[in-house]
């Protein structure tokens, strides 16, 4: 039989497993990744479809949507232009970003 881990124990771990930018990337990341994959499945597409549209490899928007790469602003620019999408970066505080996305 497993041993339940509590709450507290898993913020432990995740605590001292990774620092607070750390976390900060990876739920970016998932972020970038939701609204992908979000737009993406909307409009009934494949990553090969998006791919396709946006001059990327399927194999990149893949690593984007599993949250594996960070994409550049570049390739954001492109994968908003597949969407029919302008996106922008709307300060939130001093130190954060957050990512804004317009029709």
């Amino acid at each position: 039989m497993r041993k339940k881990v509590t709450w507290d124990v898993k913020k432990a771990l995740v605590d001292s497993a990774f620092t607070h930018e750390e976390l900060e990337l990876m739920e970016y990341r998932v972020h970038i990744a939701k609204l992908i994959i979000s737009n993406r499945t909307h409009r009934n597409w494949s990553q090969a479809d998006l791919a396709q549209k946006a001059g990327l490899r399927q194999s990149h928007i893949c690593r984007i949507e599993s949250g594996e790469q960070l994409p550049s602003t570049q390739t954001l620019g492109k994968i908003a232009k597949a969407f029919q999408l302008s996106i922008g970066f709307v300060p939130n505080d001093e130190e954060a970003a957050t990512l804004a996305v317009y029709a």
